[in-house]
């Protein structure tokens, strides 16, 4: 019970030392180059579905209620992370992948750039896809 103390308090203060001294974080994934980028408008809907159109606004893809429901939810999570900084809820975003496999979606209105590979195949799949999709 001793050793789980001490260790508890090892962490706690480089936490704090970490936090005092305002120390970068060092656990980013490399940044590989990228090797495809698309940017895109999402349209996303609480009930997952989705509309992706691109910069001209010609309709890329359309996805019903239940069929998108991950990519619903990451706009939802970047629309969330603008009207915390003040920024309008719509706007594009780069969808980018990065060396030979990792897909990220990157927000030029908040400078936040997500990795999408860490949710799963399926999920990266449905954004991998978005990268090559012809306009309807």
């Amino acid at each position: 019970m001793a050793l789980v103390g001490l260790v508890l308090v090892c962490i706690l203060a480089l936490v704090a030392w970490a936090r005092l001294t305002d120390r970068p974080l060092d656990a980013r994934p490399v940044e590989a180059a990228i090797s495809h980028e698309r940017i895109l408008h999402i349209d996303s809907t609480l009930g997952g579905a989705a509309q992706v159109t691109d910069q001209k606004g010609v309709i890329i893809a359309q996805f019903a209620a239940g069929d998108a429901v991950f990519i619903s939810t990451i706009m939802r999570v970047l629309e969330r992370e603008r009207l915390k900084h003040g920024i309008g809820a719509d706007g594009p975003v780069h969808l980018r992948k990065r060396g030979d496999n990792r897909i990220t979606i990157f927000d030029p209105a908040t400078h936040r750039e997500t990795e999408l590979n860490s949710f799963g195949t399926d999920n990266v799949a449905a954004f991998a896809a978005l990268l090559h999709m012809e306009a309807n």
